[in-house]
């Protein structure tokens, strides 16, 4: 029982912390574009903070996750943050309201830095291990439905209620999250973590962390074969807005959107049922990452097609496999770090992964005609390598 009444709070309090994240950016940003003759520059500004904060204080919040109690870490987290948005929603509207908006964004962006590698940590404290995979898949299936059904409902509530109204609604979705969490119960005790965490000091915990990961040789080529993909990913990002340009259709990037969030959808209920068929309760990963890279291969040749379905086809199958790699590579890393150490890989995985996204983005946008649809056909092939030569490299390391 505590096993599934553990699974539904986190399903609730990631879902709605979720759902709340999007109206704040939603109702955010809409203010930002209106105001007069610097709107760019201050969207720019609200887009880019958050980054620069994580990047800077997800290690340390990986480490406060292994240094403290994580269930404490999140009701703290999730009540601070629904404090934010309370006291954003009383001074938007006054004459400094769009500085106040960027404040606002950055202080939670400073405590989800706290708050992420706390929740990927403490899954493994709260489900039990074969149970893991499936949960996962539930709970990224239940983030890409928010992704499509999201930034609709956002908007009738900013139209409903307004900016100061959306953001007392995201409070109370933050709070909410804190109020679920309060009844977590920890299932797995294999592990006496509080006494870890007594006797060692941070800096000590944080060069360990580091250390641990090195000494890992499976799970640390893992991280580096993500991360190299991340770079191809940024790319792919960097292109999807241009296909606009690419396709005949009109307004066919919210259509490619459209089909990466259903394609995340069927990849995390596929993957549930390959989990339920798989008696070792994991499921090999690298074929997967060679079928999203693949996905992005067939794109130039979909494109000449008349037919929406078949344009969107290697979009779908795109955010099928890319989710199935994600989910179990989360669940790998949930599954086989030590529960001393989870908090701080995650942080160092999030770290390495959002340093090669600048990268990716800077070089791609050197491409010389940015809105030839072969350019996608070169990130697929990008990725099909890498996901060939790690899974050489996996085999070596895991011999």
């Amino acid at each position: 029982m505590k096993m599934r009444k553990n699974q539904l709070l986190l399903y609730f309090g990631k879902w709605t912390s979720h759902f709340g994240n999007i109206i704040f950016d939603y109702a955010n940003s809409v203010f930002l574009t209106q105001v007069r003759g610097r709107s760019a520059m201050l969207l720019a500004i609200y887009q880019s903070s958050e980054t620069i904060i994580n990047i800077f204080f997800n290690v340390i919040g990986g480490v406060l996750a292994d240094f403290s109690n994580r269930k404490k870490i999140l009701i703290i987290t999730d009540v601070i943050s629904g404090c934010i948005c309370f006291l954003l929603a009383l001074l938007t509207n006054t004459i400094y309201g769009d500085y106040i908006i960027i404040i606002a964004n950055i202080l939670l962006a400073l405590v989800y830095s706290f708050n992420s590698p706390t929740y990927k940590a403490i899954i493994k404290e709260m489900i039990l291990k074969d149970d893991i995979g499936v949960y996962n898949s539930i709970s990224s299936a239940g983030v890409e439905i928010l992704g499509i059904i999201g930034p609709l409902l956002a908007l009738i509530i900013v139209n409903k209620i307004g900016a100061e109204g959306a953001m007392l609604f995201d409070a109370g979705t933050f709070w909410a999250s804190a109020i679920a969490e309060c009844f977590l119960k920890k299932v797995n005790i294999d592990v006496d973590i509080d006494n870890f965490r007594s006797k060692n000091d941070f800096f000590k915990m944080l060069v360990e962390g580091f250390q641990y990961l090195y000494n890992e040789k499976k799970i640390f080529t893992l991280i580096i074969i993500s991360a190299i993909v991340n770079f191809f990913l940024a790319g792919y990002n960097l292109l999807l807005p241009y296909v606009n340009s690419m396709y005949k259709y009109n307004e066919f990037y919210s259509k490619a959107l459209t089909a990466e969030a259903i394609g995340g959808i069927l990849g995390s209920a596929l993957n549930s049922v390959i989990l339920k068929k798989t008696k070792k309760k994991r499921i090999e990963i690298m074929p997967f990452l060679t079928l999203t890279g693949l996905s992005l291969v067939i794109v130039p040749f979909a494109s000449r097609y008349s037919v929406m379905f078949i344009c969107g086809l290697p979009f779908i199958l795109f955010g099928t496999f890319l989710t199935i790699y994600n989910i179990n590579f989360m669940t790998i890393i949930q599954t086989n770090v030590s529960e001393q150490y989870l908090g701080r890989v995650f942080s160092i995985i999030f770290t390495i992964a959002v340093a090669f996204m600048p990268v990716g983005s800077f070089t791609f946008s050197r491409l010389k005609n940015i809105t030839d649809v072969n350019n996608f056909l070169s990130i697929g092939v990008g990725i099909v390598i890498v996901s060939i030569l790690g899974g050489l490299a996996i085999r070596k390391s895991s011999k």
